[in-house]
């Protein structure tokens, strides 16, 4: 039988992607900046540090770009 490893504690797999900084809007907990590759990400970690759960929020909260970071083409 072929043992199978469990994720460590607090893993999250990343999307592949640009890294973006996001103003997360929400009527009732406010706003927040948080990073995340899209949108998942960020409704997740605003939901995080507002002590609720992601899928509760996510359709009620808006999500403003702030900022992307781009790699530099001609960094050595």
């Amino acid at each position: 039988m072929k043992h199978e490893q469990s994720a460590p504690a607090g893993y999250r797999p990343r999307f592949a992607g640009t890294m973006k900084l996001y103003l997360v809007r929400h009527k009732e907990y406010g706003e927040l900046t948080v990073n995340g590759v899209n949108k998942y990400e960020a409704v997740h970690a605003a939901a995080r540090a507002w002590g609720v759960r992601w899928t509760a929020i996510a359709r009620e909260c808006e999500y403003i770009v702030l900022a992307e970071d781009t790699p530099e083409a001609g960094r050595p």
